[in-house]
């Protein structure tokens, strides 16, 4: 009888186990991940404005004030307009249009009558495919610079005026660390901004901004590839200086 009950227990256990292999299982191969996040940031360049709140579907997203760029906020896929009031104001004074976003940067900025009818850029044209040792490039001018050449290192980039303003994509050598300057027609600098980086694969907004009369003429380097950049959560006093 004894004998019998260990045989018994024994088949028991076996059939648990081999039984358990099929029983269902508390495992994650069904989980999803969220979808990646688009990121949205802000130029202000416009020195008859004060501090401006963006908002996107209704929630504000950030504010910025002249001379800054926001960091970039990360907002979920989805569809809305965004919407630029001045600090404090009830009621916005833009709306763009309907964007369903993606996961990849959407770039304003804010520039005087001279460059924009609303005050409002949109730089959110998709760039290029990344391609490695490349780095693509898109120029702006906001300065009151009218005729120069843009060059990156020793080499000449693009002339003024532009063609386009903001331009065509061109693309450059990568870098990690390189210089750009902008002479007048005759040579003589106006400006020179080193340790301008140019990762392998990435894009950026080259932005001239200020006023040759007082030598505030500068040149900045705005990332518009996601994976360079370190996302804030909406709401939040995001800008940053120039």
């Amino acid at each position: 009888m004894s004998k019998l009950f260990n045989a018994f227990l024994v088949f028991s256990l076996c059939s648990l186990s081999f039984t358990a292999c099929f029983l269902p299982q508390d495992q994650d191969d069904d989980f999803e991940p969220p979808p990646p996040p688009a990121a949205a940031q802000f130029i202000h360049q416009n020195p008859e404005m004060g501090s401006v709140e963006i908002l996107f579907d209704g929630g504000l997203v950030t504010s910025v004030s002249y001379g800054e760029v926001s960091a970039a906020v990360s907002l979920p896929q989805g569809e809305g307009a965004f919407s630029f009031r001045y600090a404090g104001a009830p009621s916005t004074f833009f709306e763009s249009e309907l964007y369903t976003l993606e996961a990849r940067v959407y770039t304003f900025a804010l520039v005087p009558d001279a460059f924009a009818e609303n005050n409002i850029l949109d730089l959110s044209a998709a760039s290029p495919e990344p391609e490695e040792d490349q780095h693509w490039v898109r120029l702006i001018n906001l300065s009151d610079v009218q005729e120069g050449r843009l060059f990156r290192g020793r080499d000449e980039l693009i002339t003024l005026p532009l063609d386009e303003n903001p331009s065509a994509y061109i693309a450059v050598e990568s870098a990690s660390s390189t210089s750009v300057s902008l002479s007048d027609s005759n040579g003589a600098p106006i400006s020179i901004q080193d340790g301008i980086q140019l990762p392998s694969g990435g894009a950026s907004l080259l932005m001239i901004s200020g006023s040759d009369a007082d030598d505030s003429v500068k040149i900045k380097a705005v990332a518009l590839d996601i994976e360079r950049l370190s996302l804030v959560e909406p709401g939040l006093n995001t800008s940053t200086a120039e």
